[in-house]
């Protein structure tokens, strides 16, 4: 399906805006239901507004929400999710969006607005405004994606003893890489993987070096696909619907534009660091990297030399999180909760 975006010579200064994905312990996120005679009422949206021309954006956040909802912040407990700009008919947006996992006072609807906590797994049957559906999509990704070693056909009992060691530590967004073999050789194989992952509750991309808008993703039942930087540019369109993710492997301002233009869900960007399966190569480093993520609107994982340990670095770089093999394979529990997130 195209995805029909304006050139930005087209549109006056996106306004500037901030919002929260407000998470409670049990995961449920708090949402607030735009008055009729808004722009977009009538819809819910993720709470927020506008930021003042000279406020620093978190601090427009913590003024937003002590004045909407009554709730202060506690910085320690905020975390970067995405940034993003979106064009609406009559005027363009750029949001600024954080998760938010701790605060102080009773959260009310002090301008009047209708507020509701949402389970996770309820939040997509909802009317969003057009531009909260990318924060949607983007709250939904864990911090951590497993990029899986290629299986080995002949011995797939021991690959999915692997993967599940790694679900049952928490993790949940796989990519699933499946390149080195013809997709015959690997299908039943990947059709077990495809199953166990949904019994954990964790999404798949499959990453098969071709054409990924063919009948194996269907006959799978996989949640998206990864495209490889040897097909990205050769797609003017989205190659797949938009109920399924769309993810990207980024090595440089075209492919992240490239990705961008095509709605890609997330990406992959390195190697950020050097790497085993790269030996000899030093990696991008988190300066170079950081530089490249800004050019990003949509969640973008650091790839190369990294595993949950870096998070945080990954985090004050601009990346949404990290995407790792050997890190993340076969491993047992992931350190923070936070780091997970249900499909």
């Amino acid at each position: 399906m195209a995805d029909s975006r304006p050139e930005a010579s087209d549109w006056a200064e996106p306004i500037e805006v901030v919002a929260a994905v407000i998470r409670r312990p049990d995961g449920a996120v708090l949402l607030s239901l735009r008055h009729p005679d808004q722009h977009q009422g009538g819809l819910w949206e993720f709470p927020g507004g506008k930021r003042g021309r000279d406020e620093v954006p978190l601090t427009a956040l913590a003024r937003e929400l002590e004045e909407e909802l009554g709730l202060r912040l506690d910085p320690a407990q905020v975390r970067p999710l995405v940034q993003l700009t979106h064009h609406y008919p009559d005027k363009s947006v750029r949001l600024t969006v954080w998760e938010v996992f701790a605060w102080t006072g009773e959260p009310a609807g002090r301008e009047g607005q209708e507020i509701a906590w949402v389970a996770p797994h309820k939040l997509a049957s909802l009317a969003f405004p057009a531009a909260n559906y990318r924060i949607l999509a983007a709250a939904t990704l864990p911090r951590v994606c497993l990029v899986t070693p290629e299986p080995d056909p002949a011995n797939g009992a021991a690959f999915l003893a692997g993967l599940e060691t790694s679900l049952r530590g928490g993790i949940r967004l796989i990519q699933l890489r499946v390149k080195a073999h013809a997709p015959s050789e690997v299908l039943p194989l990947a059709r077990q993987v495809v199953t166990l992952c949904h019994l954990h509750g964790a999404r798949v991309l499959l990453n098969v070096g071709a054409d990924p808008s063919g009948a194996l993703r269907a006959e799978l039942d996989a949640d998206g696909v990864h495209l490889p930087s040897s097909l990205l540019h050769r797609y003017r369109e989205r190659p797949l619907a938009r109920e399924y993710l769309l993810s990207a492997a980024c090595h440089s301002v075209e492919d992240i534009l490239q990705a961008s233009r095509l709605g890609a869900d997330l990406g992959l960007l390195g190697s950020v660091l050097p790497t085993q399966s790269h030996p000899g190569e030093p990696g991008l480093g988190w300066e170079a990297a950081a530089e490249l993520a800004l050019h990003a609107d949509f969640p973008l994982y650091a790839l190369g030399g990294q595993g949950a340990h870096s998070v945080e670095a990954a985090l004050s770089a601009g990346f949404h999180g990290v995407a790792a093999i050997s890190a993340l394979w076969n491993r047992h529990e992931l350190p923070d909760a936070r780091l997970r997130r249900s499909a």
